[in-house]
């Protein structure tokens, strides 16, 4: 859409189409219910039953707090990929608007991220409020522990969110997405350090 002349004819031109491009993904989010509805639900699912298994910690049972904060990055980890084929749907839309001149690229990625952050950020302080309440503070000591809880798991969700995305846009089909993420989000959890100590990673997995 036309908007005039110079940078600020550009900068309008451009949050036109990040509006409607928007509104589209707001659509998109409207007419598939189910898929909101599911992952909060599983969210707070296994929150719950994660909350169960570390119920209560002692504050001074360290081992048992890793494990608890491994197993929440763990499942907020794999939880994204319930959104991969929304993004691998969608990309056959963009590919044609986008051949056709009707956008680039940046503001349809900023508008498909926009409501995806929004869906992790409560899908993370979801997670975090459950678990902080039954399982206690796992993070440390202090009024603040449940906010950093949250925080971190909001920040991984939206890291692990934007790995699915890029499945999304490098893999040719859903199912070679799926397998791709999944292999390299198990042997991310192999080097993360929680299971076994950076220093003593066998040969070859250090770099």
């Amino acid at each position: 859409p036309g908007g005039g002349s110079g940078l600020w004819g550009w900068w309008r031109s451009s949050w036109s189409v990040f509006r409607l491009l928007t509104w589209r993904a707001v659509i998109n989010y409207v007419r598939n219910p189910g898929n909101v509805l599911a992952r909060l639900f599983v969210t707070a699912l296994t929150a719950v039953l994660h909350g169960l298994a570390f119920w209560r910690l002692d504050e001074a049972d360290a081992s048992n707090r890793l494990g608890s904060l491994y197993f929440g990055c763990t499942s907020l980890s794999l939880l994204p990929y319930a959104s991969m084929s929304l993004f691998i749907y969608d990309r056959q839309f963009f590919a044609k608007d986008s051949a056709a001149g009707l956008y680039g690229v940046l503001p349809y990625f900023l508008s498909s991220v926009l409501l995806e952050a929004a869906l992790l950020t409560a899908t993370g302080l979801l997670y975090g409020a459950i678990t902080a309440a039954m399982v206690g503070q796992v993070v440390g000591p202090g009024q603040g522990s449940r906010g950093v809880l949250c925080g971190v798991y909001v920040l991984h969700s939206l890291v692990s969110s934007q790995f699915v995305q890029l499945m999304a846009i490098v893999a040719p089909n859903q199912d070679t997405g799926f397998v791709a993420g999944a292999g390299y989000t198990s042997a991310s959890m192999l080097v993360c350090g929680f299971l076994v100590a950076f220093p003593q990673l066998g040969p070859g997995l250090r770099w």
